[in-house]
Formats: structure tokens, C-alpha cells, sequence
């Protein structure tokens, strides 16, 4: 039956009894001498009766609205358990940090998260100011943002550093609202935690790595910058010992010549320290964790170096290695050098390994530079040599050659570092030989008169390599044997080893060798730039003797020239069947290439129009040869004109004894051609320009496609876009296209005044710089220019209207490259890239501020949403608390007015009214105390007082003290204690206000004949002892649905409703908050069947 029903039928019958007892009053006082049958019946006068009826209508009244404000009660009730559980399970499930504020910012309420992120116990913050959680370079500013927190009513993303117990830090991003009361005064705040360590660990790391990659990014720029390699291990080292904190250090490379290992960075303050008398740089043998590095080719870090198991000790007088940390040097995987560091003053890391293994990278491929530079130089130098040879000897006359041979042998002596340099000539038939042409040192004796007529049979393996156009050589890798008497007298003679030489061959005859002494240290072997050299200086050898040779053929030959000076009146040359060579030639033939007439004899045909030796695929004089038929083909001239050539045989008696060669200019009708295709090549240049443009989106595209076309058109090596800033203070390089790294990269900003590198260009008009080393203008452009190689510039604007928003930058490597014509395009090419690049600027403005304010719009609706969702769940947690309150103190209070009332009405009631009364104040009373008691344990502003405590003492007197209580309730109370258990360390009243509750709860809910236990208890669990008590009944027991909710704050069961005993429902939430202040745990066991009962058990540490 509902309870509505149950107090409606109590005040129906109520109100019958009372009138029942009215009339038998009546009875007795006034009628006695009539039946009581007759008295109701007949003689009950009327008023009575309306009296009776009204009462019983009272009643009725009353027990509707009793029934009413139950039902609500309950509603109430329930809502406010409901509304309660989801609060506990929201705020200690929580995954973040939750905390609560008073008005001085002392903590009242915080969470297990809370707790968890620093490592503190609930009862050691509770009333405590927030601030000394706080790092101490936090609290002032916590101060003055709480005071403002308090005004605003919010917070959002307030960064501090707190300190956990253990005193570590966290970093901890909080978010907060403000909870007024009805006058708009400040209660409570209402704040969540998170974590940010994670991020700020992230956020340095990042900057580690963007300081360590900047640092990278400049040294490789100042490598980039250095002429040396000792230059480039200085400033490696440097940036090695700054970014470690290393003592000491060095960075050495792999000397190519000898295969030591070359210091030049070992640090002053080593050798300050170091007692030894040869402080060498160079060192020829590494033992220790130098040589480990070195031989495996592996890095290393020893932050106990004298203990490695690779150390080698410390050599007297040398500096002790504590930490040691080093990495190879390698390129393709071959060892190029070493990076060595030492004695930091903390231990290295794996990002200090991972920082010198970078470096070592960078220095591998510097060397690798270094070394590559050197061998291009040695070879420039070496080219130089054999061009100057050459041109001297095309230069030389024919009475002079003897002597520029001489001079040359001498040039290439000096540039080997040799001791002699000898040209040796075969007889026709290579039975004999001679030194024909020396040079040797001061001191040296000359071989070229010892040396004639040398038998070549006697000298078979000295000599015999060259039938098959092999070098020879004596040195390291092929030492002599010699094979017969007369070679090893003759080797001799002198000892200038080592020795090279290389055969002088054309055409598959063999002329002769042209050989090389005492170059290099007789344990080295000769590198192959040097028989390069020698086979180089050979051909230009033999051709300027064959040369000669020709000439005094030509003397020779008057009559076969009288002969094709009276057939040819044309440009002509006259080709010798035997040697291919130019016998003959008309003044015309060596004006079409600059040359006398004279400077033609003796060289071959592809030797007068190409400057070369190599044989041309299109010479017609090479086919009339090799055919027999006349040949035509097309040749420049050294002046630029073109040539048209015809090649014919020349017989005599029916036999070919040469070629005639006769030239045509043809460079008017080349060039009309050439001008046709270029002005077409031009047209669908710019038209592809026009297409790819417009097809682009972004102007970093617009700008790549313009960059990728014009160089077809125009003699530009580098080329990029640069546009104005709004601002128009600074310019930003768009696009950038380049044969060779550039500083001058993409993105790069300079200001705006760096490309105005004049008094300032007409608005509109471009500008040509002939000559960049002429310019003497104060700008940083220019000194970059030189060092990329350019030589002329020109900068076209990029005009909208009369606006400049950029400029076009075109350069060459060489001076006054550019032509009006040149201008005219590039002018052409820069006006569409304007208005398109103004265009797609146009429009990444509009979708950016289209994006912007979308992104706007989207947080301030997440921030309205957020902010109504935690006002609705603080006013949802504030009205289930009123509930909660007004639930428990109505009932009390209904009663009191109820008893108030009632004595005013019948006085003559006095002691059971006041009874009731005095029962009534002393619930309500509980209700608070029990309020006031919690209150005390959440915020920790209770007397907390351990001290040793006999649990066997303690339980001994709370079951003496209830002893009658049991027995006057037809109960049984029995105790267990355990004489041997040492004092527990405890708050004594608190755990007797504990042990209070479950004795009472279980006197109170064992019916009459039960049994009621205390029981000292005691184990041990994970190392650890426990003690403790339970306290046991043969009560109607606890259902299991209820168990989880027992310690919930104002939750009775089902038990306590209808047991009719006064509670609460604070009680065992009380208990729970007592033990876990010592840091113990409730234990609750009951099957939920009656006479079975229940059994609590407090655990306390200790």
C-alpha cells in the first residue's frame, strides 16, 4: 500500500476512535444510567454529532495533506540520491583534476585525480591556500589573477607550475567558473586541472631541435664560406663544444697523401694542460677509444672512460678522459675524418650522440668538398698548363719549336715537382731510340748526348708497353726488374725515381714517348692526373713536331702546290694523303680562321675549324680520305661566319696524292634563318608562359611557372619573383630558379630598399646592370651576386596600374648579357605574372577572411555552449543538495509546529507533547551535528590527534558502556578481543565516534533475542600489518542491490524506512570519511537474508 493511502485510512480511523472515545466519556459522566447502544443511537444530541462529524472530517483532511507532503518528501528524496550518485560518480571518476576555492583561495573540495597528478593525501590540502601548491615564482601572480578570477566569475587556460609532494614539477593548464550566492558575494569557485607537462616536454624539445637545426643551418653556411679544411674542423669543433659543454675536443680529417689522421683543432687549454714534449697535430697511430672509433667506424660514448672496456689509460703526462664521446666521419662510406670530444662538466646523453653524429655528417661531406675542390683545382691548374702548352706551341713559328718543346718539358717538370722531363724519338722502323728534347734541376747531368741511338731491342720490357699505347711506370706499385744488362746499366745511371712514361702515338704509328723523373717519394705511386698531364702534353708535343716535320715536307713539294695554285682560284687547302695534314693553303683559306696561311700546314682539318685534334664525324676531308668521293659540310669559323665546304680528291697518274678543300661563306643566309626560328621559338615560348600561368592557383606557382619558361628565351643562369610586403617596407622572394645553391632561396625576406640598387628606377621602366663587379652601391645584394657568379643583372618591375607590388630578376655569368630585345621579353613576361599574381593574392585574401571569420564564429558558439553547460550542472548540484538538507530537517521540524500546536490545545498533554518535542530536537539536533560533522571532515578543519591507542581498551569500553542498552532490548552483546596485538598509532575519538555508529546502527536493527559481536581483527597483506575491529548482528540483514550505496551521504535502506527508527543517513558516510583520514578501508559482508544480519570491518595501517 502506498504511504498516501496508509496515513489517509490512519486519520479515518483515527477520527472514529477519537469519536468513540468522546461518547464513551459522555457515557460514563453524564448518562451511566442509560445503555451505551442507547446513548449512540437515540440520545446523542445533534450539535454532538456535527462536532464528531467535523473532527472526523479533520482527520480525513489532515491525512490527505500528511499523505501529500510524503509523497513529495519522497520525490524529493529520491531525486536528491539520484541527482547525488551521478555528482560522487561525476566528480571522483573525473579524469581531470577538479578543485573548489573559498574566498581566501583555500581549498575545499578536491578530487582523486587532483590528488593523483601531485601526489598528496585529501587531508594534507584541504584548507590550504592554493598558492602554496604553487611554484614559488608562481604565487604572486595566483594572487592577483585570483583576485581578478573572483571579479570576472571565469578563467580560461591559466598556466602555472605546481609542486608535487616529492617536489617535482607539473605544469597545469585550469579552467574555472565562480559560484555567487543570492547577493552577488563570492562563495566558491569551481575549477578544472589538466596536465600540460606533456606539452611544455614537447615544446622544448622542439625548440632543442629548432636551436640545434638553426645552428646546423649556419654552420653549413659558414662551411659553405670556408676556403680550408683546418678552417672547416675549427669551426665544427666550436659548435661541437658549445652545444655539448665538452672540455676538450677535436676534429681531424684523413690526409689523402700519407692516410694520417690531421688535427688542426686540437684546443690550446689540452696542451696548457699536458706534460708532453711532441704536441704534433698529426697523428700517425690511435690507439684507445680514439682508435675503436676509427678502426670500427662507429661512434662512441663512454661517460666512464677510464673503466671502458676499449680504453687504452692515460699516456704520461697527458689529461685524464672522464666522459668521452666520439663519431666517424664518413662519405659513401668511406672514413674521411674524426669527431672527438671530452670531460663535460655532466654526463653525456643520447641527444649529445645524436648532435656530433650530425656534425660529423656535415664535416664528412665538407672534407669530401675539400678534397673534391682540390683534385678541380689541381686539374684547372693542370688544364691551364696544357692550354698555355697548346697555345703556345699553335702560336710558335716553325724556327722556334724546338725551343717552346724545351720550355714546356720545363713547365711540366716544375708542375710535378720532378727532377727531369725528356722526350724520347723512335727510327721509322722502332729499332732505336734517342732522348731528343730535356729538361732537368740545377745539378742534374743531361742525358740527351748519352742518350742516342739506344737499341729499343735491348730495353723490350722498358719499352715494349708502348706498342699498345700503354704507360710505364717504376714506383710502389710496379718496381723495376730490369731484364737485361744493358737496361740495368743504363737505370743506373741515375736514380730518380719514381719514373712515367707515356707513349706519343697518332694514328696508330708510334713516335716516340714523352717520360717524367723523380716526381714524387719512391713509396708513393703516381696518381693518374699525372699520366693525364704526360698524355696531354704528348699529343700537343707531337702535333707541333709533326707540324714541323710537315713544313720541311712542304718544302719539299713546290711542285705539287704549283699544281693546285694553277687548278683552284677559291678559298682552298691542299690535304697530303700520307699524313692528312694541310701541306698547302691560299691566303683565303687562313682568313676564314683568323690565322696566316702559313699557321694551317701541318695540322689536320678538324685541328684548323674546331681547334682540336679529335677526329670531326662531318669533315669532308676525312671522308674524301677514308671514300675516295667528294664531300660537302658546314663549319664555323673562329670569327663566327659559317662555312659552306666542299672536300675533292686529287689524282696524279691516276693515283689520289691528297685533297682539295674549298670554302664558301654562307653566314648571311645562316643568319636570316636563325632569326626566323628564333622569332617562332619566341612566340610559342611566351604563349606557353601565358598558359601556365593562368593555370596556376597560388602565386608561389604563378611565379614557377614564369621562372621555368623564360630561360629558354633569355641568357640567364639565375632568375626569380620577388614581391612588396603590404606593408611596403619589406620584400619577400616568391619563386627562385637557379643552377647552383643560392642564398637568395624562396620565402627569404629582405628589405624592400635592397632592390632599388641605383639612385631608383624610373616607376615602370626596368633596369640592366652591364657589369655587377662595377656596381659601388650600398646594398647586400650585390657582394651575393659576385659570390653566385653573376656578372650582369637586369630587374623588370611588375606593375598593376602605376603600383609596383614586385620585381622580375634576371642575371647572367657573363657582362652585358642582355639585349633590348632581351628587355622587351622579359617586360612582356613580367606584366602578365603581375596581374595574374595580383589576381591569386586577391583571392587568398578573400577565402582567408572568409576562413577567419568562420573560425571565429565556430569558438565563441563552443565557448557559449561550454560555459551554459556548467552553469546548468552547478545549479543541478545546488538544488540536489537543498533537497537533500530540506528532506531531512522538514520532517523534524513538521513535528515540532505539530507538538507546538498541540500544547497550546490540550495542555492537559503536557508530558507526552514534551516528550515528543524533546525527541524531535534531539533528531534535528543529529541532522546538524551529523551536517556540521561532515562539513568539518571535507574541508579538514577537524582536530586530528594520533596517538598509540589500545584497540582491545578502546572496544572493551564502548561494549561496557552498551551493555545495558542490549540487555534492555532482549539482546545479546558479546565482545573478541586480542590480548597480544601492540597499540595502533590513531585519532582516539574518531575512531570511537566509528566504532559508535556501527555498534548503535547494529543495537538498533537486531530485533529482540539477537546476537551482536565486536571483534578485534588483524592481517597482513602485501607486507604490510592491519588492524582493526568488526562489528557483526543477526539483523535483518543488508540486500546486495543496496551494498554499493551504503556509504552514499543521507541513503537509508530499506531496513532503516521501515524499521521505524530514526536516522539520517549520515552515519555510515561518516565512518567512511573517519577511516580513510587514516588511510584505511570499511569492509561490508551480508548476504541480504533476514537473521543473517550484517558485518562491518575497519581496517587501520599500523
Amino acid at each position: 500500500m502506498k504511504p498516501q493511502l496508509r496515513i489517509l485510512a490512519a486519520a479515518v480511523f483515527g477520527g472514529l476512535a477519537v469519536g468513540l472515545i468522546d461518547a464513551l466519556i459522555d457515557y460514563w459522566i453524564f448518562y451511566d444510567d442509560r445503555s451505551l447502544a442507547q446513548l449512540i443511537i437515540l440520545e446523542v444530541p445533534a450539535h454532538e454529532v456535527y462536532i464528531r462529524l467535523v473532527i472526523l472530517a479533520a482527520f480525513v483532511f489532515f491525512g490527505v495533506v500528511v499523505g501529500w507532503i510524503v509523497e513529495r518528501q519522497q520525490q524529493f528524496e529520491h531525486a536528491l540520491r539520484t541527482s547525488e550518485e551521478h555528482f560522487r560518480l561525476l566528480y571522483e571518476e573525473a579524469p581531470l583534476g577538479y578543485h573548489s576555492l573559498d574566498a581566501a583561495g583555500c581549498l575545499l573540495v578536491v578530487n582523486s585525480a587532483w590528488l593523483d597528478l601531485l601526489g598528496y593525501r585529501l587531508e594534507d590540502v584541504i584548507g590550504r591556500w592554493f598558492g602554496t601548491f604553487l611554484a614559488p615564482d608562481h604565487r604572486e601572480d595566483f594572487r592577483a589573477n585570483f583576485e581578478q578570477f573572483k571579479v570576472h566569475g571565469a578563467a580560461t587556460g591559466v598556466e602555472y607550475t605546481m609542486l608535487r609532494q616529492d617536489s617535482s614539477r607539473v605544469h597545469v593548464a585550469i579552467d574555472g567558473k565562480v559560484s555567487y550566492g543570492p547577493c552577488g558575494r563570492f562563495q566558491q569557485s569551481h575549477c578544472v586541472l589538466q596536465n600540460q607537462s606533456r606539452r611544455k616536454t614537447a615544446e622544448r624539445a622542439l625548440s632543442r631541435e629548432a636551436e640545434i637545426n638553426a645552428m646546423l643551418a649556419e654552420l653549413s653556411r659558414r662551411m659553405l664560406q670556408s676556403a680550408t679544411v683546418d678552417h672547416i674542423a675549427n669551426e665544427v669543433l666550436a659548435v661541437a663544444r658549445q652545444m655539448t659543454g665538452s672540455a676538450f675536443g677535436y676534429v681531424g680529417y684523413i690526409d689523402q697523401q700519407t692516410g694520417f689522421l690531421v688535427s688542426p683543432t686540437l684546443t690550446r687549454d689540452i696542451w696548457d694542460q699536458c706534460d708532453v714534449p711532441d704536441k704534433d697535430i698529426v697523428f700517425q697511430v690511435f690507439t684507445g677509444l680514439f682508435g675503436w672509433v676509427l678502426e670500427n667506424r662507429q661512434s662512441l660514448l663512454a661517460n666512464d672512460a677510464p673503466n671502458h672496456p676499449q680504453s687504452s689509460g692515460t699516456p704520461p703526462g697527458h689529461l685524464p678522459i672522464e666522459r668521452f664521446l666520439s663519431a666517424p666521419a664518413l662519405a659513401e662510406g668511406e672514413l674521411v675524418g674524426q669527431i672527438a670530444l671530452a670531460n663535460p662538466p655532466r654526463d653525456y646523453t643520447p641527444d649529445d650522440l645524436e648532435l656530433v653524429e650530425r656534425l660529423a655528417v656535415l664535416y664528412a661531406l665538407a672534407v669530401q668538398r675539400q678534397q673534391i675542390d682540390d683534385v678541380l683545382q689541381f686539374r684547372l691548374d693542370m688544364d691551364r698548363l696544357i692550354s698555355h702548352i697548346s697555345t703556345e706551341f699553335i702560336n710558335c713559328p716553325q724556327d722556334e719549336i724546338d725551343q717552346a718543346v724545351t720550355q714546356a718539358l720545363a713547365r711540366v717538370g716544375r708542375f710535378a715537382g720532378g727532377a727531369r722531363c725528356v722526350v724520347v724519338l723512335f727510327s721509322d722502323d722502332l729499332t732505336t731510340f734517342s732522348f731528343a728534347y730535356e729538361w732537368h734541376r740545377p745539378g742534374q747531368q743531361p742525358w740527351v748526348e748519352r742518350v742516342q741511338n739506344q737499341s729499343l731491342a735491348a730495353f723490350g720490357p722498358f719499352f715494349g708497353r708502348f706498342q699498345h699505347d700503354q704507360v710505364f711506370r717504376i714506383d710502389q706499385s710496379t718496381p723495376l726488374v730490369p731484364a737485361t744488362k744493358e737496361e740495368a746499366a743504363w737505370l743506373a745511371l741515375e736514380d730518380e725515381h719514381p719514373v712515367l712514361f707515356v707513349p706519343m702515338a697518332s694514328q696508330g704509328k708510334l713516335y716516340g714517348a714523352l717520360g717524367l723523373y723523380g716526381g714524387l717519394n719512391h713509396s708513393r705511386e703516381w696518381p693518374v692526373e699525372y699520366e693525364a698531364l704526360l698524355r696531354a702534353v704528348a699529343v700537343s708535343v707531337l702535333n707541333v713536331l709533326r707540324r714541323k716535320w710537315a713544313q720541311e715536307a712542304l718544302n719539299k713539294s713546290e711542285d705539287e702546290r704549283s699544281l693546285v695554285l694553277s687548278s683552284i682560284s677559291e678559298l682552298v687547302a691542299y690535304y697530303h694523303t700520307g699524313s692528312f695534314q694541310v701541306v698547302w693553303a691560299n691566303t683565303a683559306a687562313g682568313a676564314s680562321v683568323g690565322k696566316q696561311a702559313a699557321d694551317l700546314v701541318g695540322h689536320y682539318c678538324h685541328a684548323i675549324w674546331h681547334d682540336s685534334d679529335e677526329i670531326c664525324d662531318d669533315c669532308p676531308v676525312e671522308k674524301v680520305f677514308h671514300t675516295g668521293q667528294a664531300h660537302q659540310s658546314e663549319q664555323v669559323s673562329p670569327d663566327g661566319r659559317v662555312w659552306r665546304l666542299r672536300a675533292y680528291p686529287v689524282h696524279d697518274n691516276g693515283q689520289m696524292v691528297g685533297a682539295v678543300e674549298v670554302g664558301m661563306d654562307i653566314t648571311s643566309q645562316q643568319q636570316a634563318r636563325e632569326a626566323l626560328q628564333h622569332s617562332q621559338e619566341r612566340l610559342q615560348v611566351l604563349h606557353e608562359i601565358d598558359r601556365a600561368i593562368l593555370a596556376a592557383q597560388a602565386p608561389e606557382e604563378i611565379a614557377d611557372a614564369a621562372l621555368a619558361h623564360i630561360r629558354r628565351l633569355l641568357p640567364c643562369v639565375r632568375s626569380s619573383v620577388v614581391v612588396f610586403e603590404d606593408d611596403g617596407a619589406h620584400a619577400r622572394i616568391l619563386s627562385s630558379v637557379t643552377d647552383r645553391e643560392t642564398e637568395l632561396a624562396p620565402n627569404r625576406q629582405f628589405p624592400a630598399k635592397e632592390f632599388y640598387m641605383s639612385q631608383g628606377p624610373s616607376k615602370g621602366a626596368p633596369q640592366m646592370f652591364p657589369d655587377v663587379n662595377a656596381l659601388d652601391v650600398p646594398s647586400t645584394l650585390v657582394p651575393i651576386l659576385r659570390a653566385e657568379g653573376v656578372r650582369s643583372f637586369m630587374r623588370v618591375p611588375l606593375l598593376i596600374g602605376d603600383t609596383v607590388i614586385g620585381v622580375l630578376n634576371l642575371g647572367a655569368n657573363t657582362p652585358a648579357a642582355f639585349t633590348d630585345e632581351h628587355v622587351q621579353i622579359a617586360q612582356e613576361v613580367a606584366d602578365q605574372v603581375a596581374i595574374v599574381i595580383h589576381q591569386a593574392r586577391l583571392t587568398q585574401q578573400i577565402e582567408r577572411h572568409a576562413e577567419e571569420l568562420e573560425q571565429r564564429v565556430s569558438e565563441r558558439t563552443a565557448e557559449l555552449h561550454a560555459a551554459n553547460e556548467q552553469l546548468r550542472a552547478l545549479s543541478q548540484v545546488k538544488d540536489q543538495f537543498v533537497s537533500n538538507v530540506s528532506h531531512e530537517l522538514r520532517t523534524p521540524i513538521t513535528s515540532l509546529k505539530l507538538r507546538e500546536h498541540l500544547l497550546r490545545k490540550q495542555p492537559e498533554r503536557l508530558d507526552e507533547h514534551l516528550t515528543v518535542l524533546q525527541r524531535e530536537t534531539s533528531r534535528l539536533e543529529n541532522i546538524i551535528e551529523s551536517l556540521l560533522y561532515l562539513s568539518r571532515l571535507d574541508q579538514g578543519r577537524f582536530d586530528f590527534n594520533p596517538t598509540p591507542v589500545d584497540l582491545n581498551l578502546l572496544v572493551t569500553q564502548y561494549v561496557t558502556d552498551r551493555a545495558l542498552l542490549a540487555e534492555s532490548r532482549g539482546l545479546t552483546l558479546e565482545q573478541q578481543t586480542e590480548p597480544e596485538l601492540p597499540p595502533i598509532t590513531v585519532d582516539e575519538a574518531l575512531i570511537g565516534q566509528a566504532l559508535s555508529v556501527l555498534l548503535t546502527n547494529a543495537l538498533n536493527y537486531t530485533p529482540a533475542g539477537g546476537h551482536v559481536m565486536v571483534a578485534i581483527q588483524h592481517r597482513e597483506s602485501d607486507g604490510s600489518a592491519w588492524q582493526g575491529f568488526s562489528v557483526s548482528d543477526t539483523g535483518p540483514g543488508i540486500p546486495l542491490e543496496e551494498q554499493p550505496k551504503l556509504f552514499q551521504r543521507f541513503f537509508r535502506g530499506e531496513a532503516g524506512r521501515t524499521s521505524g527508527m530514526p536516522g539520517t543517513g549520515l552515519g555510515l558516510a561518516i565512518v567512511k570519511e573517519i577511516v580513510e583520514r587514516h588511510q584505511g578501508q570499511v569492509d561490508v559482508v551480508s548476504a541480504g537474508r533476514a537473521g543473517e544480519g550484517a558485518a562491518f570491518t575497519v581496517w587501520l595501517p599500523g
